[in-house]
């Protein structure tokens, strides 16, 4: 059985239609046939405490196989854009690489290269920009524990994510300050940021519409690739 992991469900809203919500072990956990085989697909909330704790109890607690780190990830470079797929040769967290198997038949158009896992929501351009110079392509914040877990465990890890934000542009708000401790978004405490910044709404609308292309990239991916065990 394959395990993908995300940060929140609507990344996973390219697939979600085929699949059936299952028991506990994540905040959000549901089972999936896909093209080739089937799959858990787990979110567990942002961040590496919530998704490396995802991973623990459902590579114990079911048969496992393969791990894929996935969902959405920021752009580092201005070439990638929003919608596309970043297919992952290592992911980055601190000092610690992991290296990352390749899936077969990924689309034709999609990037790959480096995977940097951070412990905060990148906001600004010149953030990316300071990321990008230190090596990196893409950036997430769950990808790292991911890779961790699956090392321990001695499961093949992948990491295929979708670009939902590009590397020149802002993000509208800050969300770290509508984090939660427990990695949930606060949907009233981002409407707030929005509503005291007079740019955010239409930057809000935008990230919303990129978001939506980036899960319909990811679904038609993840049933495409093929992960091997």
């Amino acid at each position: 059985m394959l395990l993908l992991i995300a940060a929140l469900p609507r990344e996973f809203a390219g697939v979600t239609p085929r699949a059936r919500l299952a028991s506990a072990d994540a905040r959000w956990l549901a089972s999936v046939r896909l093209s080739h085989g089937d799959a858990l697909l787990a979110a567990n909330g942002i961040g590496q405490t919530a998704a490396g704790e995802a991973t623990r109890r459902l590579v114990a607690s079911h048969p496992v196989e393969a791990v894929v780190s996935t969902g959405f990830a920021g752009a580092l470079r201005p070439d990638l854009r929003p919608g596309e797929i970043f297919v992952a040769r290592s992911v980055a967290h601190g000092d610690t690489v992991y290296p990352c198997g390749m899936p077969l038949r990924t689309p034709d158009e999609s990037r790959k290269g480096i995977v940097r896992t951070v412990d905060r929501v990148v906001v600004t351009a010149r953030e990316k920009l300071d990321l990008g110079r230190k090596g990196a392509d893409a950036v997430d914040m769950e990808a790292g524990a991911v890779a961790q877990v699956a090392a321990e465990a001695a499961l093949p890890f992948y990491c295929l994510k979708a670009i939902s934000d590009s590397a020149e542009r802002d993000l509208p708000v800050d969300f770290n300050l509508a984090l939660k401790p427990d990695g949930s978004l606060s949907l009233p405490a981002v409407a707030r940021l929005a509503t005291g910044v007079r740019s955010a709404w239409p930057g809000m609308l935008r990230l919303w519409l990129d978001a939506r292309d980036a899960a319909r990239s990811l679904g038609h991916c993840l049933d495409l690739c093929r992960f091997p065990a």
